[in-house]
């Protein structure tokens, strides 16, 4: 039997549930909405409302200036739009993010993906193969265990990727027998290619286009070919794959679509 929606208008008013799948909702300010279930989803509109779920697959969302979201299942999203909120994320590929300037996205999970597009927004993961990205001015990016790199500042990662407004960042060694290492476009680092240590040595590696789509797979280019997984395509046979609206995984054939097409566009320019 489906477990009956929770909704609640007043402040500083609860709303939980824990059936699998259902539904917490609030709009007052303050207010809290909580879910326990798989699949679940906990939505806050609320000034400083919070909004967090455990179940594999949840969501979290809130909207209001200062608002929590928090997941801990596998899978599972946070995600605020307010000034200032903060959304973090504990399960293996799940998501973070937020819209507001000075919010935080944080994840710890495998996999897991945090990102921001607020000014003084930090993104930050510590998971193996999660990656943090930034795109607001003053928003630093750090991936502890993955990829980072931040639009208009400091990108701190284990592969980092330099941009014009961002004309440096710090690669992180594999292990304790190195210094982390700064990266300059000034000391003729190229733009828009992910950067890593490779044994002692600090490598570019033009071919890499994605390092992980979010299911595990990278996507690199060689001769005009695109490659991910078991795929190998030319451009045109990976537009049609990964544009395809009935894909299984539509996030990741987004990320991968993404970057193709500005790789290819880069070489038609």
């Amino acid at each position: 039997m489906t477990p009956s929606p929770k909704h609640t208008t007043g402040d500083w008013a609860t709303a939980s549930t824990t059936g699998y799948g259902a539904t917490a909702s609030t709009t007052g300010g303050g207010a809290t909405a909580s879910t326990t279930g798989h699949g679940a989803t906990a939505s806050t509109t609320g000034y400083g409302a919070t909004a967090s779920t455990t179940g594999y697959g949840a969501t979290a969302s809130t909207t209001g200036y200062g608002a929590t979201a928090s997941t801990t299942g596998g899978g599972a999203t946070a995600s605020t739009t307010g000034g200032g909120a903060t959304a973090s994320t504990t399960g293996d590929w799940a998501t973070a993010s937020t819209t507001g300037h000075w919010a935080t996205a944080s994840t710890t999970g495998y996999g897991a993906t945090a990102s921001t597009t607020g000014y003084r927004a930090t993104a930050s993961t510590t998971g193996d193969w999660a990656t943090a990205s930034t795109t607001g001015v003053r928003a630093t990016a750090f991936a502890a265990n993955g990829p980072a790199e931040s639009a208009h500042s400091v990108a701190i990662g284990k592969w980092v990727r330099l941009s014009e407004a961002s004309n440096a960042a710090v690669v992180l060694p594999p292990n304790d027998e190195y210094e982390p290492y700064i990266v300059r476009l000034a000391d003729g680092w190229a733009v828009d290619t992910w950067i890593t240590f490779d044994g002692r040595w600090i490598v570019e590696r033009p071919d890499l286009l994605l390092i992980n789509d979010g299911r595990g797979y990278q996507l690199t280019v060689d001769g005009g070919r695109y490659m991910a997984g078991c795929r190998n395509f030319s451009y045109e046979e990976a537009v049609k794959h990964w544009s395809n609206p009935d894909h299984p995984a539509p996030i990741a054939a987004a990320r991968l679509l993404a970057e193709v097409e500005k790789h290819h566009a880069k070489g038609a320019a």
